[in-house]
């Protein structure tokens, strides 16, 4: 009897709802190479799940007016995320919407 219960309970698989496989949010971060808080940062998004871009530049001023983030709030590191962009102050899992 329990061989027909396993038999049957194999076979009930399929019928199973499959669950989807989430895909980790994309940022995209655009860092000084010789900065130890750039690459904190970087590490911090990476564990908190999201699927980071790194690109490496010694000047953060061209990408910050490309993206439209003010020179007042300018920092050694910025980035990019769901049509966002973003400054060193973004903590994962602490802005609604932003997550991994």
């Amino acid at each position: 009897m329990k061989r027909r219960t396993l038999i049957l309970a194999i076979a009930a698989l399929p019928a199973l709802p499959t669950l989807s496989a989430q895909t980790a949010t994309p940022i995209h971060v655009y860092k000084n190479a010789s900065c130890d808080c750039c690459t904190g940062w970087v590490k911090h998004l990476s564990s908190a799940g999201f699927a980071v871009q790194v690109t490496t530049t010694d000047d953060t001023t061209a990408i910050r007016k490309r993206v439209g983030i003010p020179d007042a709030f300018g920092a050694c590191h910025t980035a990019t995320v769901e049509g966002y962009a973003i400054g060193p102050d973004f903590r994962a899992g602490t802005w609604p919407g932003f997550s991994p």
